[in-house]
Formats: structure tokens, C-alpha cells, sequence
């Protein structure tokens, strides 16, 4: 009688540890589903997250008056007749024009930001405070551990990463981890089509956007931080024009 009760304590005991062991585990997956969020966006800004090309920067020194001056960029003048807007945040500076007979906005932003790695690992992130189930020291150990310490080894880590479908046996360090991929991918870049690599002078990278405007972002890391110019409208701003444009910048 007593061997049967020990048997039906154990039973018992076994099931609800079963039930607790699945019932943190559902709550677990309630928390870091990935599949609710949007995998297709995911799919798309990874996909794109990949050097096509590359551009070499040859630098070639103007006159003086020959120069665009914001801060301590130079940049080659090509946009005196662009009309100056004043962004008012002081980081950035917008130059624009518009073509009477086509109606098409042309445009260049200048601005200074940080690293998209510095900025991930800052708890200045907005975007990483934004969510409670990924903060900035997770991050940055995150970073870490998998030896990421420049943006294009982030971009390559992030493009070689996919977002497994998860499940009740699915163990929480995984989902944990495909959340935290997943989350820092969609809330800190654009869908963009390809990337750029740039040598030679100047390091870096150009994000093109490829979208109906065609945008091209060319982004120098230079003194941990990460010098922008973006050029709206890639009919006139052609890669070859950016090429030329890029081989004036001088940061000093």
C-alpha cells in the first residue's frame, strides 16, 4: 500500500513539475515570440545587409574656397545654388534643390552620428530602452560574445543570422537570443537593397536605399564616430558623382 502511494506522490509530482516546466516555458514563449513580430521585415533588412560592391576613395585636395564646410567635414561645393535648411538638432545639415522641369527634389544631408555598434551599445539607445525584454547591457554582451566590434562585422553577423521558428521545446536562452537578433535588426535599420564597402582614403560604407527617390547613405568611420552624407535622388547623385564627391571629403 505504501509502495503504490509513493508511486501515485511520484506520478504527481512528476506532472507538475511537467506542468510548471511547460508553464514557464509558454510564458517564456508569450514573451520573446519572434513569429508574432514581423518576419518579413526581418527577412527583408537582413537580406540587404550585404556588400555588392566596393568603392575606393583616392582623396584629392581643393582650394579653400572651393570647399562645403560643416563642422569639421570638407566636401567638395557642388551646391551653391541648394538651399540651405538648418536641421536645428546640431548634428546635421540639409542642402536641397528642385528641378523646375522635372519636379524632382535633389538633396544632401551632412551629419555626424555614432557607430551604429557604439550606439547599440550606449545606454543612450532610445530604441533599445523602448523594450523592456532587451536592454543595453544585454546588448553589449551580446556584441561581445559573438566578437562583433565594427558596424560591417555587425551587418555581416546580421545578414548570416536568421530567426528560427520557435516553440514550446524551443530552450528560452534561444528564444532569448533569436528576440534579441531579431529586435536590434528591425528597430535600427532601414530596408535597404545592398551595401557598399568603402577603402582607400576613407572607411566605411554606403547603405543603398533603392527606394522610388533613390537614396544613397555613405557613412566614414573615422574617430569612433560615423560621418554621413546622404544623397537623395541617385538619378543625379549617380554612383559614379558620389565617387567623385566622396574622393573631396576631408575630416579633419
Amino acid at each position: 500500500m505504501k509502495s503504490k502511494k509513493k508511486k501515485i506522490i511520484l506520478i504527481v509530482s512528476i506532472l507538475l513539475l511537467i506542468l510548471v516546466y511547460f508553464g514557464y516555458k509558454l510564458i517564456n514563449l508569450s514573451i520573446y515570440d519572434v513569429n508574432n513580430m514581423s518576419i518579413d521585415d526581418y527577412n527583408k533588412i537582413v537580406s540587404g545587409l550585404k556588400v555588392n560592391d566596393t568603392m575606393t576613395i583616392n582623396t584629392i585636395k581643393l582650394e579653400n574656397n572651393d570647399y562645403l564646410i560643416y563642422k569639421n567635414m570638407k566636401i567638395k561645393n557642388d551646391f551653391k545654388d541648394f538651399e540651405l535648411k538648418d536641421n536645428n538638432d546640431g548634428r546635421s545639415v540639409t542642402y536641397l534643390s528642385k528641378d523646375e522641369e522635372t519636379n524632382q527634389t535633389k538633396a544632401i544631408i551632412l551629419s555626424i552620428n555614432e557607430t551604429f555598434i557604439d550606439l547599440l551599445k550606449s545606454n543612450k539607445t532610445l530604441y533599445i530602452e523602448n523594450d523592456i525584454r532587451v536592454n543595453n547591457l544585454e546588448v553589449k554582451r551580446y556584441l561581445e560574445k559573438n566578437n562583433i566590434n565594427t558596424d560591417i562585422e555587425l551587418f555581416e553577423f546580421l545578414n548570416s543570422q536568421k530567426v528560427n521558428k520557435i516553440n514550446l521545446f524551443t530552450p528560452v536562452s534561444v528564444m532569448k537570443e533569436n528576440y534579441k537578433i531579431h529586435f536590434i535588426t528591425t528597430v535600427a535599420f532601414p530596408v535597404i537593397k545592398d551595401i557598399t564597402l568603402l577603402k582607400g582614403d576613407h572607411n566605411g560604407y554606403i547603405f543603398n536605399i533603392g527606394n522610388n527617390a533613390g537614396v544613397a547613405e555613405a557613412n566614414i568611420i573615422k574617430k569612433n564616430k560615423r560621418y554621413t552624407i546622404t544623397f537623395f535622388n541617385t538619378k543625379y547623385f549617380t554612383q559614379e558623382y558620389i565617387n567623385e564627391l566622396l574622393n573631396t571629403l576631408i575630416i579633419e
